[in-house]
């Protein structure tokens, strides 16, 4: 692989930096370019200025045309009926009257309410009220011409016309937030209007009064049917119940029925004989205890309270007493005081003796009680499992009467509900309350309500700002399909270096050579522009692009090359296009080495640079195209090339690819000190423009300007061929034969 011997740091800084790499264009938005909001609101008022007499004139058009609208429409009067309507909920099943006031607003019910008032049976009402049918000026719309034609309507017609009328004649008017409504009645004469308003309003009332009279009646003949029908059922059902009782054999204290609390004479035997039971098993568990437990201590309790035990303690404490006086006194062996022991030893004995009788007696007492206690516990037991045996043998056949008794309560309760509504909708149905009531009736209007004079001039106002609007609108869009060089500052915000004009593909070889034609002039008006591009005069290194191919930047890039070099300066045009190469095929170059190998370190700068006979400049060729230039480019390498060109010639100039859809230009933009953008005049759409050049900018390449190509003599006025310019002809260069192979592009 070839290497450059001498490499070269990246230039930093503007023009020298490294390119960014192509994901970088696509995760990033660009920014607008001379576009912002303070110019957009100057867009916009160039616009209205631009287009001040056609807006004028549309506006003014719409206001006459409204004012005429106006005077020709007919005089209309409106007259207001304003009512209240409280909402009601119907309570037929409920306690209560039929209808209930609710203090608050339900949608449903009152567009239910409106619906109602443009009914045409209210209508028909209000026509049959009026007489409005024969009323032949009210029919013909109160126009003198019709009413011939109205009379020859049969009665028929007349009827449904003068429906049809009120009906299109009444407008509802809702006041918010409350229950007034408004009826607004609209037609040709003033006092008709309040006429049909307040008929309106009065039918309305009456109609929804019928209304509650006929539901009511509706409701007490239903009831009265499911009443008699419940009644039946109520006694079909409870003769069932007596019959299958009979049959089974059962009897329910006090008449009971299922549901009811009463008992059968089993159920009560037996809950009698359970309590009893639970009686005498407590009392033989009591007798049991005390035999088994507490036997001593009823015997002890029993000798406290025996008399002889008590005279016998009683003569053994005495004997004591004087038994301990004469030990005291004559000493243990004095006879007198043996004769007390052997008395206290009998008394001993007569208590022992005593005591013992008294503990068999209690054990027997005892023991006879809970003997009792136990077996009339099992005598009552017996008798409660003998009547719980009979209970459940009972209670399995009354299981059918419980399913009939309950079908009988069922049947009660339904039969009096019904009663009970019965008799409260015979109480309601004499009330005759009114939901709707008449706050304010109809008077005859003043004056017209239609037309509405401002009204019409303001709807004109409005109506013809956005035609004009929308004219200048289109008219804007339409030229912004293309930019004159007068538009180029105003639309793109940089300044226009030069334009040049459109001249056909045979004689821009012949305007190039002449140096009095029109396009070469346009090529040294752009050379001299762009030495104030930068302080130090025209850039070192620039690129030429465009928002899409075949705009003229390739032959603006020669031609300029092609000047410089007629000036006596060493330029070097690089064909940065590695995509759709133009030079290597018109100057004989496409097997030579070129960008891509440079980038791709296949080949030194000396192996790339090549001046070809007769062209006064050298020239780059673009290679053998990559499959992806953007790797290339986004490299080290290309600032490389960039400096070392800048160091041996005056000028590099690189004539890049177009902008929309690919990152190359971006790429080459951030390696050169300027970019100028090239436009073909009339063609190129603004928002394309400024697209571009907003990715331009986002990179940050320093455009310096526009150049504007193939403009139109009609557009031009630049003067083209009044300036001559002396130049120093280049002896052998074949200007000719450059200028007619690159004239294909």
């Amino acid at each position: 692989m070839a290497q450059d011997q001498n490499p070269l740091p990246v230039p930093s800084g503007p023009g020298g930096d490294h390119p960014l790499p192509a994901q970088f264009l696509e995760q990033t938005q660009p920014q607008p370019v001379g576009f912002g909001p303070t110019s957009f609101v100057s867009y916009v008022w160039k616009l209205v200025w631009r287009w001040k007499w056609l807006i004028l004139a549309i506006t003014s058009v719409s206001i006459v045309i409204a004012i005429l609208l106006a005077m020709l429409a007919p005089r209309e009067y409106s007259a207001t009926t304003r009512i209240e309507i409280l909402r009601t909920t119907s309570n037929l099943a409920d306690i209560g009257d039929i209808e209930t006031d609710v203090n608050i607003f339900d949608y449903e019910f009152y567009q239910t309410q409106y619906e109602l008032l443009r009914s045409r049976t209210l209508a028909e009402k209000v026509v049959e009220d009026l007489d409005l049918a024969n009323d032949l000026e009210f029919l013909a719309g109160y126009d003198p011409e019709t009413v011939e034609n109205v009379a020859d309507f049969d009665g028929d017609t007349r009827f449904e016309r003068a429906t049809a009328i009120v009906q299109g004649g009444t407008a509802i008017s809702p006041i918010l937030d409350s229950s007034i409504v408004d009826l607004v009645i609209t037609s040709g004469d003033p006092e008709m209007s309040a006429a049909i308003a307040n008929s309106l309003a009065t039918n309305y009332r009456q109609s929804n009064l019928d209304r509650r009279y006929e539901s009511t009646d509706y409701a007490r003949s239903f009831l009265a049917e499911r009443l008699e029908a419940s009644r039946e059922a109520l006694e079909a059902s409870e003769a069932k119940v007596a019959e299958y009782a009979r049959e089974q054999g059962l009897i329910r204290m006090n008449g009971g029925r299922a549901g009811s609390g009463q008992e059968t004479l089993a159920e009560t035997r037996l809950r009698e004989l359970s309590n009893r039971l639970a009686q005498a098993t407590a009392t033989r568990v009591t007798a049991e205890a005390d035999f088994r437990a507490n036997s001593g201590g009823r015997a002890a309790t029993t000798s406290l309270d025996n008399d002889t035990l008590q005279i016998l303690r009683n003569r053994r404490s005495d004997l004591r007493a004087e038994l301990s006086k004469l030990e005291s006194d004559f000493g243990p062996e004095y006879p007198a005081v043996k004769a007390l022991q052997a008395q206290i030893a009998d008394v001993d004995n007569s208590i022992a003796i005593e005591e013992s009788r008294v503990t068999s007696s209690v054990n027997r007492d005892l023991e006879d009680r809970y003997r009792q206690s136990l077996a009339a516990e099992n005598r009552l037991r017996g008798q409660v499992d003998s009547l719980t045996a009979n209970l459940l043998d009972q209670q399995s056949r009354s299981v059918g009467v419980n399913v009939l008794e309950r079908e009988v309560d069922t049947n009660r309760s339904i039969y009096e509900a019904l009663l009970s509504r019965y008799q409260e909708i015979g109480v309601a149905s004499g009330i005759g309350n009114n939901n709707i009531s008449i706050v304010d009736e109809a008077t005859v209007p003043g004056g017209p309500s239609s037309p509405n004079i401002p009204l019409y001039l303001v709807m004109g106002l409005i109506f013809g700002l956005s035609l004009s609007g929308g004219t200048v609108a289109v008219l804007a869009k339409v030229a912004d399909g293309g930019m004159t060089p007068a538009d180029v500052e105003a639309k793109l915000g940089l300044p226009l270096h030069g334009a040049t004009p459109m001249v056909g593909t045979d004689e821009i070889d012949i305007g190039m050579e002449d140096q009095r034609s029109a396009l070469a002039e346009a090529y040294y008006s752009i050379l001299t522009t762009l030495k104030f591009a930068t302080h130090k005069g025209l850039p070192k290194s620039m690129l030429l692009t465009s928002s899409r191919p075949s705009e003229g930047k390739s032959i603006s890039a020669r031609a300029l090359a092609t000047h410089l070099a007629m000036l006596g300066q060493k330029v070097l045009l690089i064909d940065g296009d590695m995509r759709k190469p133009t030079l290597g095929r018109l100057l004989d170059g496409q097997d030579r080495k070129g960008l891509a190998e440079w980038l791709k370190e296949e080949a030194t700068h000396v192996e790339i640079f090549f001046e070809p006979t007769d062209t006064g400049f050298s020239v780059v060729f673009s290679g053998d195209s990559p499959p992806n230039p953007v790797e290339l480019l986004s490299g080290p390498r290309l600032g490389e090339l960039v400096k070392l060109a800048s160091e041996h010639f005056d000028h590099v100039i690189i004539d890049g690819p177009p902008v929309m859809g690919l990152a190359d230009a971006q790429l080459l933009a951030r390696a050169t000190q300027k970019t100028v953008f090239v436009v073909e005049s009339e063609t190129t759409r603004t928002e394309m423009a400024r697209s571009a050049l907003r990715r331009l900018k986002h990179v940050g390449a320093q455009i310096s300007g526009v150049i504007m190509t193939k403009v139109p003599s009609h557009s031009a006025g630049y003067g083209y061929g009044y300036y001559d310019y002396v130049y120093k002809p280049l002896p052998k260069r074949g200007v000719q034969k450059i200028l007619t192979k690159i004239s294909g592009r």
